[in-house]
């Protein structure tokens, strides 16, 4: 039986990736359990939004083009709805996040083993507008940062994606996850960089294998009615969009181990650890299969 993933350890950039998808085949059950009853209500909630706004849209441009009609049209497409779609969708990203992280905090915490839903629910609810705020001052600053030419977006993708696992591995404010995650990734920006890259790439190839066949499916229904886009189409597409959000679990995890990675290489907090754990009255102490 393969042992337990220890969390705190350093790893190259080829571990990370590999000990992403080794966590989740060791603890996708009780993940996925936390994961569908947490995030169902956020995930269901923005789903109805969405399909409401897809509803209208469809309304919107099956709507002649007169003076008349022109505030109509306009205000089908950016009214109320689309409003609540970007709140609903918000608080569906964050829980989306969160409840990987918290898992993670407690399956470390607990020595390496998956906590339970109620557990998981705890942190959640202790973090949860800490995060969502933060998700919402991440997302502004990355948005200029991709407007200033590119450049400063790509740089500052890497640190901001640990942001998030600082405040909760080490329950504290945006303000010092901010500044923490600059010193982290010193001198390990390109490493950080290659491994959410790479997961990013993984994970919207997944999301696509499930999304372009009813995408596909859905224009070429419009293409052979000569139609606008049929609502059971967009539906269709939504609500599978809505479904493969759980892939987006990969580069949480992936960025839960660069932090742990980063630092243990600054700090080597786990080893440390290990060494203090010698000398106790269980001879395994909980200590971790890997050498050092």
């Amino acid at each position: 039986m393969q042992p337990k993933i220890e969390l705190v350890k350093t790893r190259d950039f080829g571990e990370i990736i590999n000990d992403t998808f080794t966590f989740i085949s060791q603890n996708w059950k009780p993940l996925l359990k936390s994961y569908a009853i947490i995030c169902g209500f956020f995930i269901v909630a923005n789903l109805v939004v969405a399909l409401l706004q897809q509803n209208k849209v469809i309304s919107a441009m099956q709507t002649p083009i007169t003076p008349h009609t022109y505030f109509t049209r306009f205000s089908g497409m950016f009214g109320i709805t689309y409003l609540l779609s970007m709140i609903f969708g918000l608080l569906s990203y964050t829980s989306i996040t969160l409840v990987p992280l918290c898992f993670i905090a407690l399956y470390k915490e607990k020595g390496n083993v998956a906590p339970e839903t109620e557990e998981v629910w705890g942190y959640f609810k202790y973090y949860f507008f800490k995060v969502m705020g933060s998700y919402l001052l991440i997302g502004i600053c990355l948005v200029i940062g991709f407007a200033l030419c590119l450049v400063p977006g790509f740089y500052l993708a890497p640190i901001f994606m640990l942001i998030l696992p600082v405040m909760v591995m080490e329950n504290t404010g945006f303000g010092y996850s901010w500044s923490r995650s600059f010193q982290l990734i010193k001198e390990n920006w390109w490493q950080t960089f290659g491994a959410i890259v790479v997961i990013w790439i993984i994970t919207y190839a997944a999301l696509m294998i499930f999304i372009i066949p009813v995408t596909l499916f859905s224009v070429g229904t419009m293409f052979i009615a000569k139609s606008h886009p049929s609502s059971s189409g967009l539906m269709l597409t939504t609500i599978v969009s809505a479904l493969c959000q759980v892939f987006l679990i990969l580069p949480v995890i992936t960025a839960a181990l660069c932090y742990f990675n980063l630092n243990e290489k600054k700090e080597g907090t786990g080893l440390m650890d290990r060494i203090n754990k010698f000398g106790s009255n269980d001879p395994d102490a909980g200590l971790p299969k890997e050498e050092y």
